[in-house]
C-alpha cells in the first residue's frame, strides 16, 4: 500500500469512529 493510501484509510476509520462516538452521545441525551 502506498502512504496516501494508508493516510486516506487513517482518516476514513478516525471519521467513522468519531461519527459512531457522536451518535451514540447524541443517542444517550435523549
Amino acid at each position: 500500500m502506498s502512504e496516501r493510501a494508508v493516510r486516506v484509510a487513517l482518516v476514513t476509520g478516525a471519521a467513522r469512529g468519531i461519527g459512531r462516538a457522536v451518535a451514540l452521545a447524541l443517542g444517550a441525551r435523549g
